[in-house]
């Protein structure tokens, strides 16, 4: 602007606005140097912007929502001041400045201030760090910002933690302050005179050590926000860790026994083998084992996990169980002839039936084997269309019926649909 230019040769680069500014090296003069800053205090209006204006950002988060609000008025204060010097510092104070600035803020309903002066006084403060102190003493001079008490003893800031981790559904100040008199203070007043061996303080003198002449419920919840609590509603995050829950343990402890004792055993990772085959492996013991009985023959059952450890090849033992469950698995044959056991020969023989029952079981183990969309493709494909004839395997699949034939030539024999539907 042609007024900021004639300004900046007249009062910017001055000894005076040095004095009052105090430019860094970077800037090329004291008007850049405003206008730099004037950019950093409106970034404290945004959200979280307030930790540029306090010197070290409060990482341990002590400021309170009165500690914010107060740093953004103060900065909305000197923002005016420097809009307003750029304007009129050629023709006004620097004071005179700072009194419109107040004037014009008041009117916005700001009252943290009614006075120049003081605004100065802010002015003079924030140019050295571009930035405002911490508003905590103890964060300001880098010490742990609690309680002299909790400092003193952090055994009692743990203890006080874990009991609201604890009854954090029916967590309140009441509660909070009750344990501490009844359970936080007995006990580090019983350590501490242990340690001392002072006959002459009581649980009252020694709680004034630490400047707690009255511990009053507003004192708790003080010490409970310094101590990182807070109301606010519950959301998800990988800071809560409910492992040790009294419903989680329950669950987890159920859900073991359930598995480990139920569900386990049920299993197919047992192995059975006759007791008098047990006996002879000197490796195994019988105490591992289940004894039952099968029929007439005692057996042992063993883990295949028990098996292992023993050190003995778990192969042969799965090989000859496998064995035995397909003996005792096949069904119980009858000795009806329409139904002749593989022991036993059929009515008819292979030479005086070839297309017996064996044969015909061929071809239906071939069909088996077969899936359904290949069936149809290979009907598709054998049967011819009209007017043609085909064959397969030597066997006219569409050849015209002869009417000649007898009606026992037409219609199987007995064995053979006894066989076909037994397979």
């Amino acid at each position: 602007m042609p007024r900021q230019q004639s300004v900046s040769g007249t009062f910017w680069d001055s000894p005076e606005a040095y004095k009052l500014f105090r430019p860094r090296p970077s800037d090329s003069n004291c008007l850049s140097a405003v206008e730099r800053r004037i950019e950093l205090l409106q970034r404290a209006q945004q959200f979280e912007g307030w930790r540029d204006l306090v010197h070290g950002r409060d990482p341990d988060n002590v400021c309170s929502n009165y500690d914010k609000l107060v740093i953004r008025q103060k900065s909305m204060f000197i923002l005016k001041a420097y809009q307003i010097a750029i304007l009129e510092m050629n023709r006004k104070t620097w004071l005179e400045c700072c009194e419109i600035a107040v004037h014009e803020i008041n009117l916005l309903g700001v009252t943290l201030t009614t006075r120049g002066d003081n605004l100065s006084r802010w002015h003079r403060l924030f140019r050295t760090r571009e930035a405002f102190l911490h508003p905590n003493l103890e964060a300001r001079v880098g010490r742990d910002p609690l309680p002299p008490f909790l400092r003193m003893f952090p055994d009692a800031a743990t203890k006080i933690k874990q009991f609201c981790r604890v009854n954090l559904l029916n967590l309140n100040v009441e509660t909070v302050h009750q344990f501490i008199l009844n359970k936080v203070f007995p006990r580090i007043y019983a350590v501490w005179a242990s340690e001392q061996k002072s006959r002459g303080h009581t649980l009252q003198s020694f709680l004034k050590l630490f400047r707690i002449s009255v511990f009053s419920p507003q004192t708790t919840l003080s010490w409970m926000k310094q101590l990182g609590m807070k109301y606010a509603n519950h959301k998800k995050s990988y800071y809560v860790d409910g492992h040790e829950r009294e419903d989680v343990v329950t669950s987890r402890k159920l859900f073991c026994k359930r598995y480990l004792l139920d569900l386990e055993p049920r299993c197919l990772r047992w192995i059975q083998i006759t007791k008098e085959k047990a006996s002879e492996l000197q490796s195994l013991s019988m105490d591992f084992g289940h004894e039952y009985m099968e029929g007439d023959i005692n057996m042992v059952e063993f883990h295949e996990d028990y098996i292992d450890k023993a050190g003995m090849d778990l192969t042969q033992f799965e090989k000859k169980q496998s064995k035995s469950v397909n003996q005792q698995s096949a069904p119980a044959k009858s000795h009806n002839a329409n139904h002749p056991t593989p022991d036993e020969p059929s009515g008819t023989s292979n030479d005086d039936n070839p297309a017996g029952s064996n044969s015909h079981g061929a071809q239906v183990n071939f069909v088996r084997l077969l899936p359904c969309w290949t069936l149809v493709l290979f009907v598709k494909l054998i049967v011819a269309p009209s007017g043609k004839r085909s064959s397969f395997m030597g066997v006219e699949l569409n050849a015209p019926v002869d009417k000649r034939k007898t009606s026992e030539d037409q219609q199987p024999s007995e064995s053979e649909s006894s066989s076909h539907d037994k397979r």
